[in-house]
Formats: C-alpha cells, structure tokens, sequence
C-alpha cells in the first residue's frame, strides 16, 4: 500500500525480499532506525577451556561476524514471516549503538577498518596465537543453540575447530522451554557456548550490562538467588557466562547511582565499563537490530524514541 502511495507509513515491517531493491531505487522510502538490542556468544567462563581470558580473546578475534549476521538474518526471515520490522547488523560491543555511553569499539578484528571502532574481518591467525599462549589447543568445547540458529552454530564450530577446538553441537538441554524451537539463552548449564538474544525495558545502558554480566547472588543470600548482585535495574538475571567480578559490580553500582545526578558522568563510566567488559570477553556480541521503515514519498522528519521507537506525532506529510 505504501509503494502505491495508499498508505504512507508501514507499521508492521517491510516486506523481505523487497528490501534490496527498495534499497537500489528508492532509498529515500526505506529508513533505518537503531533498536537497542544485541545477539551474542555467553562463553561458560566457570570452566576450561574459558575461564581462560586468552582462549575467551580469541574466538572473538576468530568469528566471522558478518557470515554469523547473514545466518542470523535468514533465521529472522524464516521466523518472523513475508515481512521484517529489524534486520541484524555487525557490531563487537554489548552496549547497541543508541544507548547512553555507546562509544564504538572493537578490539577483535584484522587491520584495515574504514571506521575506526567498527570490525573489518576476523584474524584467524592472532587467534590461534592466543589459543597456543592458552594452552587450550585440543580441548572439547560444546555448543548449545536451539535448532533455529543451526546455521549460526556450525559457522562459530568452523571457526572454533580452525583453533584446534575439538567441536560438540547440541540443539537440546534441559533449559530449553518446552515447545520452542527458537530459544536465545543456555539449553543446559554444562554449555560451553551458549546464544543470547537481548533488549532493554527501559534507555539505560545497566539494562544490558547488570543483568547480563552482574555476579548472581548464590543461594541463601539477600536478595533471592538467581538475581544480579547489582540491584536497581530489576530481579532478573541472564547472566549464562557465570561471570563474575566485585570489582566490575562496584563500578556499576556506580555508574547506576551517577545516572540520578550526572548523566554525563554515569554514560562515561558505562562506556568505560562497555569496553573493558569487551576486553575480558566473557560474552562475544556480534550483532545488534536496526529498525526497518517503509514510508510514502509524502513523508519527512521521521523522528525516532530510543526506547518508543517510532514518533508518529513527529511525522510531517507533504
């Protein structure tokens, strides 16, 4: 209806196999918006070979990250049906372009980026450096994915088994809820590599960082285990990594308390969290959603919410 001039905004998306040609003949007619929500690797850093930093750094110098988001993007289009409101794009940070101290950064990559900050391809052969420095080289390493991210799997084992991992892929776990054949989180405990997929409730970078890589309270504690040490940002925890640093807890809580009385200061000391977290590589983001728009020719000023999204209100038409 848009592309006949009938309607002037979709709201439910665009459809998939349009996208590369709206994107050749009417570029204009197709925005993009960030949308703060990432897709990542949580490496099991409670157990060999990854409670090893040096083996973590190198599967994130190893990844093909642009071949993980093509994967990614086929399972959204399977998935989400004829049309896609968000399509995946490559990034190396657990804080999604558009979140209060998103600066960008990316260590885990060859030479040669036109940006600085953005990935230009992996270095397989730093990569295999670390691995030997490790002393890894040969260790069993599990994957658990649910089958939708099949494909996803099987291009982080060719990456795994080029450092000489020995390769374990599983699509089963007793954590997989029933009846679902599309589970971003661990499918058992025991995992090596686990998937995760997460977005923000509200614009807060503690949204990503807390409940996704805050210590978790051990039983017997206050408050309830299974919830980030770190309070203020709500009881839940996905922290799949079992990652844990008191120090990295002090410093959020921290950057939590400035977000009251110095914003600046609070996204600063998030942004340094950001990347020091991505430095020690307990969870290996790979993409992060942009919001798909299709609009009439008619229209102009298209404002976007971090957190709403689209501001219709704001929408002039011609």
């Amino acid at each position: 209806m848009v592309l006949h001039g009938d309607a002037d905004l979709a709201l439910d998306g665009v459809p998939v196999d349009l996208i590369e040609e709206l994107d050749r003949r009417a570029s204009d007619q197709l925005v993009r918006s960030p949308w703060p929500s990432i897709f990542a690797m949580a490496l099991n850093t409670a157990t060999y070979p990854f409670e090893n930093a040096d083996a973590r750094r190198a599967v994130a110098y190893a990844i093909e990250r642009g071949e993980l988001v093509r994967a990614l993007s086929e399972m959204v289009e399977i998935f989400g049906g004829a049309t896609s409101a968000e399509e995946p794009v490559v990034t190396c940070q657990i804080l999604p372009p558009s979140t209060p101290g998103y600066a960008p950064y990316c260590p885990y990559t060859r030479s040669g980026a036109e940006v600085a900050g953005t990935w230009a391809g992996p270095d397989p052969s730093l990569a295999r450096r670390l691995v030997r420095r490790s002393g890894t080289e040969g260790a069993k390493v599990t994957i658990g994915m649910s089958p939708c991210l099949r494909s996803t799997a099987e291009s982080l084992a060719d990456s795994l088994r080029g450092l000489g991992y020995r390769v374990v892929l599983k699509t089963d776990g007793p954590l997989r809820p029933p009846d679902s054949p599309c589970h971003f989180g661990a499918l058992s405990a025991d995992a090596d590599i686990s998937s995760i997929g997460w977005a923000w409730d509200y614009a807060s970078p503690a949204q990503f960082l807390v409940p996704l890589l805050s210590c978790v309270q051990p039983k017997g504690s206050l408050p309830p285990a299974g919830v980030p040490a770190v309070t203020g940002t709500g009881d839940y925890s996905w922290n799949f990594t079992n990652f844990c640093d008191p120090e990295i807890d002090r410093r959020m809580r921290r950057a939590l308390d400035l977000e009251q009385t110095d914003p600046y200061a609070s996204a600063r000391a998030f942004e340094a969290l950001d990347h020091d977290l991505v430095d020690l590589a307990p969870m290996i983001p790979f993409a992060s959603a942009v919001d798909l728009w299709l609009v009439s020719k008619r229209v102009s000023n298209v404002e976007f919410s971090p957190q709403f999204r689209l501001i219709v209100s704001q929408v002039w038409l011609r």
